[in-house]
């Protein structure tokens, strides 16, 4: 077995008491769920017809973060050439917002196709490991904020644990190139819960598998006890988590869950979706301060 790399998963956030907010969300029917925050980022691919002429099409590639209305954080290897520091040309990536079908015939009207302006990749990215597996992608179109299109906060605290209690993983299902699209599949969801940094190494270490994992990564198993549909190894996605927040707007109090971004899916096994499997995921809180320089 080898670690296998994973089109990761998403994020938008401007003032704080507007990100994270999902007041609809029934946490009892999770498979139904769209979240707001979630964004495709497809990369061009150039196909060659029988009449020797060329059509441009868009393979889906990675889930990310909208953070902001102009800015989506997303795993550096989703936006870099494999096992490479070279970045995507902007031209070749494009970012879908409003989008809960995987297939792309489906809620055309509520789907937002944005241009790309920049890739900043982090300047620790290590290709070899996946160390500071983080980029963010500039949008050169604003993102229309709406019932459906909805920012996610960064997380308040600057590490979460095991302890955390409750997480979840989104993103929709990478499918190979050529290959059919469900019309009827949506995003999927699962509840993971965190685990030992030493027990996730020697994890792959007695599956043959030589890791470290680094300060700026976690380690995160299927939940035991609730609900998922995901499975990390075909299914890039980003982990969430919610807090109990009051806030005041306008003079009125608003309380409720306030949904956090986690950790963005970055490497793990082939057979990734086997109960009791780790999958490793960039810690976003360890990069708070790079990300809010760069989302201005």
């Amino acid at each position: 077995m080898v670690p296998k790399q994973f089109s990761s998963p998403i994020l938008l956030f401007y003032e704080r008491p507007m990100c994270g907010k999902f007041p609809n969300l029934n946490l009892q029917k999770l498979s139904d769920a769209r979240w707001p925050w979630q964004a495709a980022v497809y990369r061009r691919s150039t196909k060659i017809l029988k009449n020797e002429s060329f059509k441009d099409d868009w393979q889906l590639i990675c889930t990310g973060a909208l953070i902001n209305q102009r800015s989506v954080l997303v795993a550096a290897h989703c936006v870099t050439e494999l096992g490479k520091l070279n970045v995507i040309k902007t031209a070749d990536i494009q970012v879908v917002v409003g989008k809960h079908h995987l297939s792309d015939t489906k809620e055309t009207k509520e789907q937002q196709q944005l241009r790309i302006s920049a890739v900043i990749l982090h300047p620790n990215y290590d290709s070899l490991v996946l160390d500071a597996d983080l980029a963010m992608v500039k949008l050169l179109d604003k993102a229309r904020i709406n019932e459906k299109v909805q920012p996610i906060c960064l997380p308040e605290a600057q590490s979460v644990d095991s302890s955390q209690p409750q997480a979840f993983v989104t993103g929709w299902t990478i499918l190979s190139e050529g290959v059919h699209v469900p019309e009827n599949e949506t995003t999927r969801v699962g509840a993971i819960e965190l685990g030992d940094t030493v027990d996730c190494e020697q994890q792959y270490a007695q599956n043959g598998i030589s890791v470290s994992i680094t300060e700026n990564m976690f380690c995160a198993r299927e939940s035991k006890h609730q609900f998922s549909n995901i499975c990390p190894s075909d299914t890039g996605g980003i982990a969430i988590f919610p807090v109990s927040s009051t806030s005041t707007a306008g003079g009125q109090k608003d309380s409720g869950l306030v949904w956090q971004l986690l950790g963005l899916v970055s490497w793990g096994y082939e057979q990734a979706c086997k109960p009791g499997l780790y999958t490793v995921y960039t810690r976003v809180a360890s990069f708070k301060d790079w990300i809010e320089k760069n989302m201005k």
